[in-house]
């Protein structure tokens, strides 16, 4: 699952409330933890984003190639922020169709569960 801030940070980026440099200075600060676990969905997308800027910086793509890119990869991880801020422990469950069904019981930890579809 992709963190909340690293979400955030992209799909600003995605929606140009920030630039690509803001992009890279939020990213670059945090690449040690971003890439602590190279298996994690955090991890592949710092790669991509890594990718994108080096190929921006030889001339490979262009910004919307990149935005386009990036838009792609958080549509590969759809996530769903439910807020549950007047309720305590409660159990939610995640339903998506393409072609299957998909069905998983999350308990509210915090005000807000991220949930993977």
């Amino acid at each position: 699952m992709i963190s909340s801030d690293l979400y955030d940070i992209v799909r600003q980026y995605l929606e140009s409330s920030i630039s690509i440099h803001q992009l890279e200075e939020w990213i670059v600060p945090r690449l040690p933890d971003l890439l602590s676990k190279p298996d994690s969905d955090d991890s592949k997308l710092v790669a991509t984003i890594e990718l994108g800027f080096a190929e921006i910086n030889n001339n490979n793509i262009d910004e919307n190639e990149f935005r386009s890119w990036l838009n792609n990869e958080l549509r590969d991880h759809n996530v769903v922020m439910v807020d549950f801020s007047d309720q305590q422990n409660t159990s939610i469950n995640s339903t998506t169709t393409s072609n299957k069904i998909y069905t998983e019981e999350y308990t509210m930890l915090n005000n807000y569960e991220i949930v993977r579809l």
